[in-house]
Protein backbone atom coordinates (compact mmCIF):
# COMPACT_ATOMS: atom_id res chain seq x y z
CA UNK A 1 0.00 0.00 0.00
CA UNK A 2 0.83 3.50 0.56
CA UNK A 3 3.39 4.32 2.91
CA UNK A 4 3.87 8.09 3.90
CA UNK A 5 6.73 9.37 6.33
CA UNK A 6 5.26 11.15 9.04
CA UNK A 7 8.60 12.72 11.15
CA UNK A 8 11.26 11.44 13.24
CA UNK A 9 12.42 11.72 16.77
CA UNK A 10 16.04 12.68 17.11
CA UNK A 11 18.14 10.79 19.83
CA UNK A 12 21.46 12.39 18.89
CA UNK A 13 21.13 13.96 22.45
CA UNK A 14 22.01 10.47 23.93
CA UNK A 15 23.64 9.02 21.23
CA UNK A 16 25.37 9.95 17.81
CA UNK A 17 25.30 5.69 16.86
CA UNK A 18 21.61 3.99 17.90
CA UNK A 19 21.59 -0.03 16.21
CA UNK A 20 18.03 -0.97 17.55
CA UNK A 21 14.97 -0.71 19.54
CA UNK A 22 12.01 -1.59 21.45
CA UNK A 23 8.74 -0.67 22.80
CA UNK A 24 7.85 -1.58 26.03
CA UNK A 25 4.17 -3.77 25.64
CA UNK A 26 1.94 -0.61 25.95
CA UNK A 27 3.71 1.28 23.50
CA UNK A 28 4.56 3.74 26.41
CA UNK A 29 8.26 3.41 26.68
CA UNK A 30 10.60 3.19 24.00
CA UNK A 31 14.53 1.61 24.30
CA UNK A 32 17.30 2.28 22.39
CA UNK A 33 20.63 0.66 21.84
CA UNK A 34 23.78 2.07 20.74
CA UNK A 35 27.21 1.14 20.20
CA UNK A 36 28.01 4.43 21.40
CA UNK A 37 27.79 5.06 24.44
CA UNK A 38 27.29 1.37 24.66
CA UNK A 39 23.79 1.82 26.56
CA UNK A 40 20.30 1.02 26.69
CA UNK A 41 18.23 4.61 26.37
CA UNK A 42 15.01 4.63 27.97
CA UNK A 43 12.02 7.55 27.10
CA UNK A 44 8.74 7.62 28.14
CA UNK A 45 6.17 8.62 25.13
CA UNK A 46 3.00 10.27 26.62
CA UNK A 47 0.93 8.65 23.28
CA UNK A 48 1.57 5.30 22.99
CA UNK A 49 3.63 4.19 20.02
CA UNK A 50 3.68 7.85 19.02
CA UNK A 51 7.41 9.21 18.35
CA UNK A 52 5.89 12.56 17.17
CA UNK A 53 4.18 13.22 20.53
CA UNK A 54 5.78 14.26 23.62
CA UNK A 55 9.46 12.03 24.03
CA UNK A 56 11.02 12.37 27.34
CA UNK A 57 14.53 11.08 28.10
CA UNK A 58 14.81 8.85 31.08
CA UNK A 59 18.07 7.76 31.10
CA UNK A 60 20.36 4.59 30.39
CA UNK A 61 21.71 1.45 31.32
CA UNK A 62 25.20 0.63 30.73
CA UNK A 63 25.53 -2.63 28.95
CA UNK A 64 28.87 -3.33 29.08
CA UNK A 65 28.99 -7.37 28.63
CA UNK A 66 29.61 -6.61 24.78
CA UNK A 67 31.65 -3.14 23.27
CA UNK A 68 29.56 -3.43 19.92
CA UNK A 69 25.80 -4.14 20.92
CA UNK A 70 23.33 -4.24 18.02
CA UNK A 71 19.84 -4.31 19.06
CA UNK A 72 17.45 -4.86 22.25
CA UNK A 73 14.34 -6.66 22.98
CA UNK A 74 12.65 -8.05 26.17
CA UNK A 75 10.27 -10.80 27.31
CA UNK A 76 6.30 -10.19 26.91
CA UNK A 77 6.13 -8.84 30.71
CA UNK A 78 9.38 -6.88 30.68
CA UNK A 79 11.35 -8.57 33.39
CA UNK A 80 13.82 -9.54 30.99
CA UNK A 81 15.90 -7.56 28.57
CA UNK A 82 18.17 -9.15 25.81
CA UNK A 83 21.29 -7.12 23.93
CA UNK A 84 22.45 -8.71 21.17
CA UNK A 85 26.09 -8.16 20.27
CA UNK A 86 27.84 -8.02 17.14
CA UNK A 87 31.47 -8.49 19.36
CA UNK A 88 30.56 -11.92 21.23
CA UNK A 89 28.05 -13.10 18.38
CA UNK A 90 26.06 -13.26 21.39
CA UNK A 91 22.67 -12.98 23.22
CA UNK A 92 23.18 -11.28 26.70
CA UNK A 93 20.09 -12.08 28.58
CA UNK A 94 19.22 -9.58 31.98
CA UNK A 95 16.85 -9.22 34.55
CA UNK A 96 15.15 -6.20 35.51
CA UNK A 97 11.51 -5.06 36.94
CA UNK A 98 9.04 -4.70 34.02
CA UNK A 99 10.40 -2.74 31.14
CA UNK A 100 12.67 -0.63 33.70
CA UNK A 101 16.30 -0.35 32.84
CA UNK A 102 17.05 2.44 35.53
CA UNK A 103 16.13 0.43 38.33
CA UNK A 104 17.96 -2.85 39.02
CA UNK A 105 19.46 -4.42 36.06
CA UNK A 106 21.21 -8.10 36.62
CA UNK A 107 23.22 -9.73 34.28
CA UNK A 108 22.06 -13.27 33.42
CA UNK A 109 24.73 -14.81 31.19
CA UNK A 110 25.29 -15.11 27.32
CA UNK A 111 24.61 -17.04 24.34
CA UNK A 112 26.55 -17.35 21.63
CA UNK A 113 24.78 -17.13 18.48
CA UNK A 114 26.81 -16.84 15.72
CA UNK A 115 30.77 -17.55 14.55
CA UNK A 116 33.34 -14.94 13.40
CA UNK A 117 32.37 -14.88 9.64
CA UNK A 118 28.21 -13.92 10.34
CA UNK A 119 27.94 -10.82 12.50
CA UNK A 120 24.43 -10.76 14.73
CA UNK A 121 22.50 -7.52 13.62
CA UNK A 122 18.89 -8.24 14.82
CA UNK A 123 16.38 -11.03 16.49
CA UNK A 124 12.88 -11.13 18.03
CA UNK A 125 11.45 -13.51 19.57
CA UNK A 126 7.95 -15.77 18.43
CA UNK A 127 4.91 -14.91 20.59
CA UNK A 128 5.13 -17.46 22.94
CA UNK A 129 9.08 -17.17 23.75
CA UNK A 130 10.03 -20.59 22.65
CA UNK A 131 12.03 -19.44 19.11
CA UNK A 132 14.59 -16.84 18.88
CA UNK A 133 15.46 -15.50 15.77
CA UNK A 134 19.02 -13.70 14.90
CA UNK A 135 19.48 -11.97 11.18
CA UNK A 136 22.97 -11.37 10.64
CA UNK A 137 24.72 -10.44 7.43
CA UNK A 138 22.92 -13.25 5.37
CA UNK A 139 20.58 -15.70 7.04
CA UNK A 140 17.87 -15.72 9.50
CA UNK A 141 18.71 -18.53 11.88
CA UNK A 142 16.33 -20.34 13.91
CA UNK A 143 17.07 -21.48 17.55
CA UNK A 144 14.52 -23.23 20.41
CA UNK A 145 14.58 -22.46 23.54
CA UNK A 146 14.33 -24.51 26.44
CA UNK A 147 12.61 -22.50 29.01
CA UNK A 148 10.01 -19.55 27.58
CA UNK A 149 12.32 -16.38 26.77
CA UNK A 150 15.31 -17.54 28.64
CA UNK A 151 18.10 -17.93 25.99
CA UNK A 152 20.56 -19.40 28.86
CA UNK A 153 18.56 -23.23 27.54
CA UNK A 154 18.48 -22.29 23.84
CA UNK A 155 19.61 -25.36 21.62
CA UNK A 156 22.44 -24.88 18.93
CA UNK A 157 21.67 -23.44 15.44
CA UNK A 158 18.02 -25.32 13.97
CA UNK A 159 18.11 -24.11 10.74
CA UNK A 160 18.51 -20.60 9.06
CA UNK A 161 17.60 -19.62 5.41
CA UNK A 162 19.61 -17.05 3.25
CA UNK A 163 17.98 -13.42 2.56
CA UNK A 164 21.15 -12.27 0.44
CA UNK A 165 19.19 -12.52 -2.47
CA UNK A 166 16.88 -9.94 -1.26
CA UNK A 167 19.00 -7.78 1.24
CA UNK A 168 22.91 -7.16 1.42
CA UNK A 169 23.57 -6.13 4.82
CA UNK A 170 20.07 -6.76 7.38
CA UNK A 171 20.19 -4.75 10.05
CA UNK A 172 16.60 -5.26 11.90
CA UNK A 173 14.21 -8.48 12.46
CA UNK A 174 10.36 -8.41 13.46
Amino acid sequence: GTVTFNGSYNVSGQTPAPRGMAFNAAGTKMYVVASYPVKVFQYTLTTAFNVLGTVAYNGAYSVTQDTSPTDVKFNTDGTRMYVLGATGDDVNQYTLTAFDVLGTVTFNGAFVVSNASRIPTGMTFDADGTKMYVVNDRYVDQYTLAATFNVLGATSLEGNFSVAAQEATPKGLA
